[in-house]
């Protein structure tokens, strides 16, 4: 963004020779400050499913997206003209040089491109905090509407949302859940704080495990490390003590059901858990398996966590 001289300024204004100071047509506040650009971006790159699900729902398209899963609700981005340029964590910078878009948004797992990034075009990054989920969704959704002209289609969703949320709010009052994370018949809790610890933000559920203090998505430890033991010797005792406190309700997530090339068997493998089995939620039936590909995928876009809370409401009036 061009910079002016302040002395300079006062100077021009004070001998008539200045009378204004042209202003950004366009500006988005994201997650270290705020974009000003000389127009309205028309050309964007996206490389946050979260983030390309609420402009999809503003009627706002991309023109370059990463190769990736898309769900049903994005399937105009499977072709259809639309460039697939690199991965989620691996934006492709020699196709977006030569396609030229006029804004790249990153988040989540492609936020660590945002300073390569920006060499190519204007970046921000609208990262979802996993412990401020519900603020994150509905602060982009607004921010997103109000920079791109979209105001009121903006405000119009998060409405429907927040009134989605407190019907089932009225649902999940006084009730106890744990959010369980499945994969190669291994089971690990998360709790609030954690990259799905905001089931209980997003639906009123009480937790029975504490807040983490960090969270369970950073890099792997090398198998077999003491950084590796450590980590599953802490995740075993979350589980015991979520076990322990018994909740009336299960939500579980099966990774291996996230990308479409593995069958869900998320009931298969508590039914196999010498633990969790025996919990009342399991032997009630009281089980919520969460559809894995707009969890693990998408996450926090409007639309979708609009689609997460019905999905919830449904499971529970079961």
């Amino acid at each position: 963004m061009r910079r002016f001289h302040r002395p300079l300024v006062a100077a021009l204004f004070a001998s008539g020779l200045a009378t204004a100071l042209p202003a950004a047509a366009f500006e988005l506040k994201h997650e270290t400050g705020t974009l000003s650009v000389p127009a309205t971006p028309s050309r964007l790159a996206v490389y946050d499913l979260g983030v390309l699900d609420t402009l999809n729902a503003l009627g706002i398209r991309a023109v370059a997206v990463p190769k990736s899963t898309f769900p049903a609700t994005l399937s105009a981005y499977n072709g259809n003209g639309v460039t697939q340029a690199g991965s989620l964590f691996e934006p492709d910078t020699k196709v977006l040089a030569e396609l030229k878009p006029d804004l790249i948004v990153v988040g989540g797992r492609s936020r660590k491109q945002a300073e390569a990034l920006s060499a190519l075009a204007p970046t921000v990054n609208m990262s979802v905090r996993a412990d401020h989920f519900v603020e994150d969704v509905t602060g982009q959704t607004l921010a997103l509407g109000k920079s791109f002209g979209k105001q009121k289609e903006a405000d119009t969703l998060v409405k429907s949302f927040e009134k989605e949320r407190a019907a089932l709010k009225k649902l999940t009052g006084g009730k106890s859940a744990v959010m369980l994370f499945t994969l190669n018949g291994n089971v690990m809790v998360h709790a609030p704080g954690d990259r799905f610890g905001y089931l209980h933000e997003l639906t009123g559920f009480n937790a029975v495990v504490p807040k983490a203090e960090g969270s369970n998505d950073g890099p792997r430890p090398q198998a077999g490390s003491p950084e590796a033991k450590a980590r599953q010797e802490a995740a075993a005792a979350l589980l015991k003590k979520a076990v322990a406190a018994n909740p009336e309700w299960l939500v579980v997530l099966d990774r291996g059901a996230a990308t479409g090339g593995g069958e869900n068997k998320a009931l298969e493998t508590l039914a196999k858990h010498p633990e969790l089995s025996q919990t009342r939620a399991f032997k009630q039936g009281q089980v919520i398996v969460v559809d894995a590909p707009s969890w693990y995928i998408v996450g926090g876009g409007i639309a979708n966590v609009t689609k997460l809370v019905q999905d919830m409401a449904r499971g529970l009036k079961k």
